[in-house]
Formats: C-alpha cells, structure tokens, sequence
C-alpha cells in the first residue's frame, strides 16, 4: 500500500466535477510536491475509487482525470464502475465502508428505512434526504451486481 501524500475535502457535483468545499473552486492539493500520483476518491457511502494510472501533479495545477469516459480508468474496471447512460459513475450504496455493495448494506439502508432516517444520512444513497423503499432497491441492485473496490 501507498502512503498518502495529500488530502482535499470537496463536494461530488451531479455534472462528475469535485469542487473544493466552497462548490466552486477547484481543489487544491498544497502538500504534494510537483510529481504523478494516483488518485483516490472517497465518498460517505459510494464505493472508492482509484485512477488506474498516476496523474501529473506539477506548479499548482493538475492533469485532468476523467473516470467516467472509460470502464478501464478505475482500478479494477468494470466492478469498480457502473455504466449509466453512457458515463461510468461511482457505484452507490457501500453504506459500510467494506469495499463491497453486500448485505450488509442491505440490513442497514433497511433498518435506517425502519426508523424513517431523514437529511444527511449515509443510508441515504440517492441523496433525496429521505431513507426509503428507493434506497433499498438501489442498495439491492447494486448488491446484486456485485460492485466492490479494489482501492487498496
């Protein structure tokens, strides 16, 4: 495993964008020194992800990674990624933390669901501020599908 270099907290916008967490900006990464790296994205109850390939990160500015134009540009393709309307996106509903779209996910979106969980939940995994029947299902399929993470 790596070492982690550098950190930057910013907001998944629906175009596929991070901004930093002002919504605008760009993120900055101040701690890395000018060199390539991989890139992770982590998120409170997607599946994380992980350029397949280092990025340039040179004076202030960085090479644009696009994860969403190719199965191949996350670390262990096609479970790592899910094709939706021709865009490959992040997989929803690790609610865990494990690395897997499972159960257990199921058990706890249920059981959020149970108690009528409202506003920023991490079972909330289609971001509408209501756990319900929707999270389920999505929870479910994406289950089903056997989405994991290879982030090591």
């Amino acid at each position: 495993a790596g070492t982690e270099v550098d950190s930057a907290i910013g907001f998944l916008m629906y175009d596929g964008t991070i901004k930093a967490s002002d919504g605008v900006s760009d993120l900055a990464f101040e701690n890395a020194a000018a060199d390539s790296y991989y890139v992770i994205i982590y998120t409170r109850n997607n599946l994380s992800v992980m350029s397949v390939r280092k990025v340039d990160f040179n004076s202030g500015t960085s090479e644009l990674y696009d994860f969403t134009d190719a199965e191949g540009r996350a670390y262990g393709g096609a479970p790592a990624m899910v094709l939706v309307s021709g865009v490959y996106c992040i997989p929803l509903a690790d609610v865990n933390q494990n690395k897997y779209v499972n159960a257990q996910d199921i058990a706890l979106v249920k059981a959020a669901a149970m108690t009528g969980a409202a506003g920023y939940e991490v079972t909330d995994v289609n971001y509408n501020t209501a756990v319900n029947a929707q999270d389920i299902a999505l929870t479910k399929v994406n289950a089903a599908a056997g989405y994991q993470s290879f982030v090591p």
